[in-house]
């Protein structure tokens, strides 16, 4: 059996990634919505308002940079939305360097 390759490797922990990622917005978006404040501040406002939910819950961009601090709103919460904050901003940040990491990867791997 042939051992895959790094750029299929980073291809496809970018995938997991990304649907880590989405998975744990829309259980975050579940958790702080009915708090529309809060939940505002977390995620950017939904650009299709007939879909359920709003549409697809993205937490905001400035959030994916590890210097950007938490909203003040979130020693608030429980640490189960903590948590789940924590690990969607966490994957939201890997998706990128992941996705880098694919391109760079396959130009190593083509340059042999």
């Amino acid at each position: 059996m042939a051992t895959p390759d790094l750029p299929e490797v980073m291809f496809h922990i970018a995938g997991a990634m990304l649907g880590a990622h989405l998975v744990l917005a829309v259980i975050l978006w579940i958790w702080v919505r009915w708090d529309e404040d809060f939940a505002l501040v977390l995620f950017v406002p939904p650009r299709m308002p007939g879909l359920p939910l709003g549409g697809i819950p993205l937490l905001r961009g400035k959030y994916f940079w590890p210097w950007c601090p938490a909203p003040e709103e979130m020693a608030d919460q429980a640490l189960s939305i903590r948590l789940m904050f924590f690990f969607a901003r966490a994957t939201g940040t890997a998706l990128p360097l992941c996705v880098l990491a694919f391109f760079a990867s396959a130009f190593v791997v083509v340059g042999r």
